[in-house]
């Protein structure tokens, strides 16, 4: 079996990882707080050092003189590392003793939302539930091999099985407050049934439950915004997942979170059989409920005679009677950039009054984003994202020349608001006018973006580009 201890070992393996993806916990919990200092004697002797090499290469320092410092500085460094690695040993230590304690359980913070679900949180500054919950995640994946579908795959793969001459009928469904009507019993039944976790892993698999019942006041469910609910979802829909997929009339199944495609061999009779089971299994076996208004009311006869179109997960494939798969952006994807570019333009008006300079500037840095392409830093690290990287399976750019004209649209708009006010807007309104979501797209435009202020690292100043899109 796997390593699934919750030692002190395992939990710098998470810190180490979590480091590589841009997580600074020494910021995050007060543990930490003792290792800043050697961290910050480590950088002086850094610092000393480059001082020292530049005399010695503008020959001010003699040469055994500079050996005789670097060797100092080694030393000393060395010993400030080392101090600082007994440090990180002795928090690692002693987190690992708390979460292997009998009485140890899982305790969330519910945050509440008006506009979106409920989200459930890690108390601030509490490092034994974050590297407890990260190894149940760890252990779970490793055990059971569940990880969430790749987007990217789903599409490229179920671009290629409509796109032919077959006759075929599609499934389109979703399932109905997911994260909150999965039952804990029978997660946890289906865990204990298994000798693939270890007992110290279902007790806090358990309490995990408990702490959800006990804040959401709910029977079932599983938290949103704890990383490791999603690969318990997973593992609750494993079994459905392959008795669809094993099915001779399934010809494509996908899945992502709750968003389900099958697409079927033959026609709409053996759909609707199809789509039979799979109500069955989802309703019986599951204790889950199909989500109607995402589900298409009938099977769609899907090929290159039909005249049918559907949506998933951002796109809309369809023939419309023609000869080649037409994919463009969803209406709700279009919708989502239109309250974009409406957020970043409303935000500016608002703000232009009291500093131009920096207002202007950042509506033209939103609208950059929106119609080019970046890197992203911290979790998603060199993911590459925006128009074309967000977006590159459509091959009609007819959905991209509606967000343009929606946007020359909405400058006439701050044209005709600013017009009568005393500070000129012209220079902007012509630089936001060379910005073309369309030319973003097909000439894959790269942008990067850096902070006036020096000081402030890109990854916060890209976030302080998109925060204003905070539920638009």
């Amino acid at each position: 079996m796997i390593d699934q201890s919750f030692s002190e070992e395992n939990f710098r393996k998470i810190y180490d990882l979590e480091k590589r993806k841009g997580n600074d916990l020494d910021s995050f919990f007060s543990v930490f707080s003792k290792i800043e200092k050697y961290t910050n004697d480590v950088k002086k002797w850094n610092s000393i050092y480059k001082e020292f090499k530049k005399l010695r290469k503008e020959k001010k320092i003699s040469k055994s003189k500079f050996e005789q410092k670097v060797l100092d500085l080694n030393s000393r460094k060395k010993k400030s590392l080392n101090k600082r690695e007994q440090e990180y040993a002795n928090v690692f230590n002693k987190i690992s003793q708390e979460v292997s304690k009998n009485s140890f359980g899982i305790k969330l913070n519910l945050k509440t939302s008006k506009q979106l679900k409920d989200l459930y949180v890690i108390p601030s500054d509490s490092p034994n539930d974050f590297f407890a919950l990260k190894q149940m995640q760890i252990n779970l994946e490793r055990a059971y091999k569940v990880k969430q579908s790749n987007r990217k795959n789903i599409i490229s793969s179920l671009k290629e099985v409509l796109d032919n001459n077959v006759s075929k009928c599609v499934i389109r469904t979703d399932i109905k407050s997911f994260y909150e009507t999965i039952s804990n019993n029978k997660l946890m039944d289906y865990i204990d049934n298994d000798a693939l976790l270890t007992f110290k892993n279902k007790l806090l698999f358990k309490s995990l439950f408990d702490e959800y019942e006990n804040l959401s006041g709910m029977p079932k469910g599983l938290p949103r915004g704890v990383g490791v609910s999603a690969y318990l979802a997973e593992l609750y829909m494993k079994r459905l997942d392959t008795a669809i997929k094993l099915d001779d009339r399934v010809l494509f199944y996908a899945r992502y979170v709750d968003d389900i495609v099958v697409v079927t061999l033959g026609n709409k009779d053996v759909a609707n059989k199809l789509f039979s089971k799979l109500k069955q299994q989802v309703s019986t076996d599951l204790d889950l409920e199909i989500n109607w208004e995402k589900t298409t009311p009938d099977p769609l006869n899907f090929d290159k005679s039909s005249i049918a179109q559907f949506e998933y997960l951002g796109y809309c494939f369809s023939y419309n009677g023609g000869q080649s798969l037409s994919i463009s952006m969803s209406e709700k994807k279009i919708n989502k950039v239109k309250r974009r570019i409406e957020k970043s333009i409303s935000d500016f008006l608002f703000t232009a009054y009291k500093n131009k300079k920096t207002a202007s500037r950042m509506l033209l840095n939103r609208i950059r984003y929106l119609t080019s392409n970046t890197k992203l830093f911290g979790l998603k690290q060199n993911t590459l994202v925006g128009v074309y990287y967000s977006n590159n399976f459509i091959n009609d750019l007819s959905c991209l020349d509606e967000l343009d004209k929606f946007l020359k649209e909405r400058i006439l708009d701050i044209d005709r608001k600013t017009s009568e006010l005393p500070i000129d807007f012209a220079p902007l309104i012509s630089e936001l006018n060379k910005y073309s979501f369309k030319k973003g797209f097909q000439e894959k435009i790269f942008r990067q973006y850096k902070a006036p202020n020096k000081s402030l690292p890109s990854s916060s100043y890209l976030h302080e580009i998109v925060k204003v899109w905070k539920n638009a």
